[in-house]
């Protein structure tokens, strides 16, 4: 389905309500939603090196030290969205070993069996196991 005039007639007021008011004036000129998100994104968007640097400073520091599992996996979700927003690319088996290195060390009967694994992870299929283990 093809963008039309009516989904950015419905896009753009969103789109407007949550920039502040200080903002707006990086998307005066747009056109079209894609336009609005386009300005934002040149404004906003780190994706030099040194930004990837540190996401994945923070990801590889990142531990599970309890509580809430489901919680630690938005965590380390959005930390792999910021990585990603900074142009940098992580294949499916690279994201479920970011996931398995937040673990702390209770996990390793679990790590160490999905090591074994002769075909590749997925990000979802190792968050399956993390939490199968945790019930």
């Amino acid at each position: 389905m093809f963008p039309s005039a009516n989904s950015n007639y419905l896009a753009i007021p969103h789109l407007t309500k949550g920039i502040s008011d200080h903002h707006l004036e990086i998307v005066k000129g747009a056109k079209t939603a894609k336009e609005m998100v386009t300005s934002l994104r040149n404004v906003f968007a780190r994706t030099s090196p040194i930004s990837k640097h540190f996401v994945m400073q923070r990801l590889v520091k990142l531990k599970f030290n309890g509580g809430d599992i489901q919680d630690h996996f938005v965590q380390v979700e959005s930390l792999l969205q910021e990585f990603e927003a900074a142009e940098a690319s992580l294949d499916e088996p690279d994201r479920a070993c970011y996931l398995l290195l937040t673990m702390k060390e209770s996990y390793n009967t679990v790590i160490t069996a999905l090591a074994t694994m002769t075909t590749d992870l997925t990000y979802e299929f190792v968050k399956g196991r993390l939490l199968d283990t945790d019930l």
